[in-house]
């Protein structure tokens, strides 16, 4: 699964390869938030639990993942959301700096993806990002 692919030749106006960065991480991102959101109904449904049986630790578990993940993946959508909003013209910013933030954000987003046993990968100009232990 690529998060993100920059391949401009010119960051004169970095806008596009930020925009695209935004754009597939987003698409990415919402796609995962309507999965759990459809499986979160799921479990609702269960969670009534009309034959008084107790749950097991893993049903459990997992209704706690259903109900906290998806919050937490729409705060990163929304941080990212507003990091876009720096490509405006209202700032002035360096193409070194936006490539080094973006290898940063996209590392965090490769060791994340590895905690749930996902591999991940991501470019900037055709240079892909690794983790420091890869």
């Amino acid at each position: 699964m690529t998060i993100a692919s920059c391949n401009s030749n010119s960051l004169s106006n970095a806008r596009n390869p930020l925009a695209n960065s935004l754009s597939s991480l987003w698409k990415t991102l919402s796609t995962l938030r309507m999965q759990l959101m459809q499986s979160s109904k799921t479990s609702q449904d269960s969670l009534s639990n009309p034959s008084g049986k107790s749950k097991s630790t893993n049903e459990v578990k997992l209704d706690r993942f259903r109900r906290v993940f998806p919050d937490r993946v729409e705060k990163v959508r929304k941080a990212l959301r507003i990091l876009g909003n720096c490509s405006s013209n209202n700032y002035e910013w360096n193409e070194r700096q936006v490539k080094q933030c973006f290898g940063l954000l996209f590392r965090e987003f490769i060791k994340t993806a590895a905690l749930f046993g996902l591999t991940v990968t991501a470019q900037i100009d055709g240079t892909e990002i690794r983790t420091l232990d890869s």
